[in-house]
C-alpha cells in the first residue's frame, strides 16, 4: 500500500489558496500521515495534573492544575513588554488564582491559538476546520513573588499537533507587576512536515503589567 503524500499543495499556485483552505489541506495531510505511522496522541486533555513552576528567587514549586497565586485571584491585568511598552496580552485570573483566560492575545502563539485562550480544560474550536485546543494553568507564590504558567494543546480531529506554553514570574503590589514573561510553541515531528516552520517559536523578556479596574 503506498505511503500517503504529505505535500498536497505541490504544483499548485499558493496565491490561489486561502489561509483557511491551506490549513485544512495541511492538517488533512497530517491526519493521513498519523494514521499511516500511528503513535499520534489521541484522546484526553494532554494536560498534566501538576507541573513545577519557577519562582523569582529561582526556587521551584509543584503547582496543581487550575490553581495559581492566591494574591492574583479574581483579578485581570494588561501585560506589556518592558523594552517598548508593546501590549503582549491581557490575562484574567480565576477564584483560585489560576489563569482563566488570555485575551487580546498579540504574542503568545496567536498564529495558532488566536486572540483568546480559555484555560478551562475544555476543548475549543480554532479557526481552521478540524483544529481544537485544550488549555489549563498552574501557579504558585512565596515571599519572593509569584509564578504562573498556561499550557495549551492543539489537535486536529483528536490528534495532537502542537503545544503552547506561556509563563511569567515576578512581583506585584496589587496595581503593578514586574518580572519575566516567556512563551514557547512546539509542533509534533509530523506536524512540522506540513505546518509552517514559523509556528515553532519561543521568546523570553522583561515585562510589566497593570491591574485592570473592573
Amino acid at each position: 500500500m503506498p505511503m500517503p503524500r504529505l505535500q498536497m499543495t505541490m504544483g499548485m499556485n499558493r496565491t490561489m489558496l486561502t489561509p483557511r483552505l491551506r490549513m485544512t489541506m495541511m492538517t488533512a495531510a497530517l491526519l493521513a500521515a498519523c494514521l499511516w505511522w500511528s503513535g499520534c496522541g489521541l484522546g484526553g486533555s494532554g494536560l498534566p495534573s501538576g507541573v513545577s513552576v519557577r519562582l523569582p528567587d529561582d526556587s521551584t514549586s509543584q503547582a496543581a492544575l487550575g490553581v495559581g497565586p492566591a494574591s492574583l485571584a479574581d483579578t485581570a491585568w494588561e501585560f506589556f513588554r518592558a523594552a517598548d511598552n508593546r501590549l503582549i496580552t491581557r490575562v484574567r485570573f480565576n477564584e483560585n488564582g489560576g489563569v482563566a483566560e488570555l485575551y487580546d492575545n498579540a504574542a503568545v502563539a496567536s498564529q495558532i491559538f488566536g486572540s483568546q485562550i480559555l484555560a478551562d480544560g475544555k476543548s475549543h474550536a480554532l479557526q481552521a476546520d478540524g483544529l481544537t485546543y485544550t488549555a489549563g494553568s498552574y501557579g504558585a507564590e512565596n515571599s519572593s513573588g509569584f509564578s504562573f504558567e498556561l499550557r495549551a494543546v492543539a489537535r486536529f480531529n483528536g490528534i495532537e499537533v502542537g503545544t503552547g506554553t506561556a509563563y511569567a514570574f515576578g512581583t506585584h503590589d496589587g496595581q503593578r507587576m514586574e518580572g519575566t514573561f516567556g512563551f514557547k510553541t512546539t509542533l509534533t515531528s509530523l506536524a512540522q512536515t506540513v505546518l509552517p516552520k514559523e509556528a515553532n517559536t519561543s521568546d523570553e523578556f522583561e515585562f510589566y503589567a497593570l491591574l485592570i479596574e473592573e
